[in-house]
């Protein structure tokens, strides 16, 4: 395990991560635009991967995202689980995951990472999540 994870972007300019949910890692997209008002859901799996942990899942309930270009919400399955960054010590957070169509980390799971920060270096194309000194 490390006090810190650098990500690069890949060739299509995108920040994947692997996460860890009860012993399965998922590979998922850093997606900035992945908010959530209720500051509650901070994880998107597809349709699989969130049946692949729906037992692991507590508070079981349906929740109203809002697709790309969507003005009103599509409903979709949810469940809270502790989540964490692959390789990261002490990243772990209890949020909600919703089942998104795609796999997408999103800003509220970021939020609980409050002993850490994320710098991201646009000249080098890389996204450091780190402890704070």
């Amino acid at each position: 395990m490390a006090v810190q994870v650098i990500i690069r972007a890949n060739a299509s300019n995108e920040y994947r991560v692997i996460v860890e949910i009860a012993g399965r890692q998922f590979e998922v997209l850093i997606d900035t635009g992945f908010t959530d008002p209720s500051s509650q859901v901070g994880l998107g799996l597809d349709n699989n991967s969130y049946q692949d942990i729906s037992a692991d899942l507590q508070d079981s309930l349906g929740v109203g995202i809002y697709p790309v270009g969507a003005t009103t919400p599509v409903q979709v399955q949810s469940g809270i689980t502790a989540v964490s960054i692959f390789g990261l010590d002490d990243s772990q957070v209890l949020t909600r995951v919703v089942n998104a169509g795609e796999n997408v980390l999103g800003v509220c799971f970021f939020h609980q990472l409050t002993d850490f920060e994320v710098l991201w270096d646009l000249a080098q194309r890389t996204l450091t999540i780190r402890r704070h000194r």
